[in-house]
């Protein structure tokens, strides 16, 4: 660090701006495109609605019974065919006609709730989602508590000896502080149902696994070009390790870029869903809620605790240069015109 600043290892800083903190919205964004908005959010009356830009007022809405929360931005798919509005959630894909919001496919079987952005090319649409009510005990335990802390094998059949291994003081609870490093420690205010700073071994049961939830965690590739339910007909491949919980995948030099959870990494030829990079480790673990990058030769992955990693844009992890803001880092760069664009959480730097 130089003055309290990254070192400069991308380009020379240009100019930083102060502008506040910046959290984590709770609603979906709103997508522009030519003619009305697009928009989506979770609510006790799930809808997307399209409204005009100019006066605000309601072009259509379309009303989605039985949906629960869900934090996926809309997508405009423009493919081969014609243009799509795909909205994810509770374990379906839905595509609609963005002109009017006629129903034209869906997937089922998806995660039960997603936070991802479905990402295309002009033939295919990629979808990548990971929840936790999807997750066996295994699953959520190696996300919480990655390497190096160790798990034991016993551990995903009875986790109540693990519950007493990190009670450091047999109080029957867990402090924030007897924790290991992961994302158990980053999310620890998400099981502390009572709030009361600690977790009771009630709540600490929960990473026993449920995995009961309809749908599953999983990566696939849909063809274009479909009617009404296509699961069994345009899905062309499927992929379960390594799946993004926040971070949405990434579409570049014909791989899928996955960056999940602990700060592992994966990419998957988009043609036939092989793995290409197999779940290799970034220096940083816990939570990856930027979506990769990709620039030139590289791919940009951020962790939520402030490194930016450059990436060489190839089936090995090879990094490049590392920049530590020093800060949390959640929101996805924008490159624009040959500058970079990185808001952390009380900055915004340009590259």
């Amino acid at each position: 660090m130089e003055d309290g600043r990254p070192q400069r290892e991308l380009v020379a800083v240009l100019r930083r701006r102060r502008d506040g903190a910046h959290g984590r919205g709770k609603r979906a964004a709103v997508r522009a495109r030519a003619g009305p908005l697009d928009g989506h959010a979770a609510a006790e009356e799930a809808a997307a609605l399209a409204l005009d830009p100019e006066t605000g007022e309601d072009v259509y809405r379309i009303d989605r019974f039985g949906f629960g929360d869900s934090y996926s931005t809309p997508f405009l798919w423009r493919n081969a065919d014609r243009d799509e509005l795909i909205i994810t959630g509770s374990t379906r894909i839905s595509a609609y006609d963005p002109a009017g919001g006629d129903p034209l496919w869906s997937v089922q079987g998806v995660t039960v709730f997603t936070c991802t952005t479905p990402t295309a090319d002009d033939g295919h649409l990629y979808f990548a989602g990971w929840s936790s009510p999807n997750a066996t005990a295994k699953g959520l335990l190696d996300t919480a508590f990655p390497p190096p802390f160790e798990l034991k094998e016993s551990d995903y059949t009875e986790i109540r000896p693990l519950f007493d291994r990190l009670d450091a003081n047999d109080d029957d609870k867990l402090s924030i502080d007897e924790l290991p490093p992961g994302r158990g420690k980053d999310a620890f205010g998400g099981l502390d149902q009572n709030k009361n700073g600690t977790w009771e071994w009630n709540e600490f049961s929960f990473l026993g696994g449920v995995g009961g939830a309809p749908g599953q965690n999983i990566a696939l590739s849909i063809r274009a070009g479909g009617s009404g339910d296509v699961t069994d007909t345009h899905v062309e491949w499927r992929w379960k390790r390594g799946i993004p919980y926040v971070s949405s995948p990434l579409l570049y030099r014909d791989r899928l870029w996955l960056v999940k959870a602990g700060g592992i990494m994966t990419t998957l030829d988009a043609a036939t869903g092989e793995r290409r990079m197999d779940r290799e480790r970034l220096p940083v673990g816990g939570e990856y809620y930027m979506s990769p990058v990709g620039i030139g030769e590289h791919v940009l992955v951020g962790a939520a605790s402030g490194e930016l990693y450059v990436l060489e844009a190839k089936d090995e992890l090879s990094i490049t240069s590392t920049v530590a803001f020093g800060e949390p880092l959640l929101a996805t760069p924008a490159a624009v015109d040959g500058r970079l664009y990185v808001r952390t959480e009380r900055a915004v730097w340009a590259f």
